[in-house]
């Protein structure tokens, strides 16, 4: 688990690297280990904290990825199977910053326009990449142990 700033939600700082029976150690056997769990450590962080808020992952969810690393297939594999949900991607740069325009301009015009009638000149998400089948069984429980290592840093303060 990486978190080289402090965070606030889980209020930890610092690097955690576990092994498969949960001991600490120093550093992982290679690179791409090291990388791997640093990408499924962010997305586990994020599901985590979205099933806090009350967001279920459910049929018919998808999950939209916007930003630099929306253009790497590798990480939205991962993304798509932390979350067992497909992800789309859009067509436009900075999609981001053109949603968060299109929700100031809606709160202009909501009178006499809706936003679905605002954005429907915008292409529509393009699918990016679906979940492994077994991706349920893989990461279900991992959010659980991310849960769990979070506990324990958070108990050795």
């Amino acid at each position: 688990l990486y978190f080289d700033v402090q965070e606030i939600i889980p209020f930890v700082k610092g690097d955690h690297r576990f092994n498969k029976a949960n001991d600490r150690v120093q550093r992982f056997t290679s690179m791409e280990v090291e990388v791997r769990a640093l990408v499924e450590g962010q997305f586990l962080a994020k599901r985590a904290h979205a099933e806090d808020l009350g967001f279920n992952i459910e049929a018919g969810s998808r999950i939209i990825a916007t930003g630099g690393a929306s253009n790497n297939k590798s990480i939205l594999q991962v993304l798509s199977d932390v979350f067992n949900a497909p992800v789309y991607v859009l067509e436009a740069a900075n999609s981001a910053m053109l949603g968060s325009a299109y929700q100031a301009k809606h709160a202009l015009v909501a009178e006499h326009t809706s936003f679905s009638e605002m954005t429907s000149c915008l292409s529509p998400p393009v699918l990016a990449c679906q979940p492994y089948k077994d991706a349920a069984q893989v990461y279900n429980p991992m959010v659980g142990r991310y849960r769990r290592l979070v506990k324990s840093i958070l108990d050795s303060k």
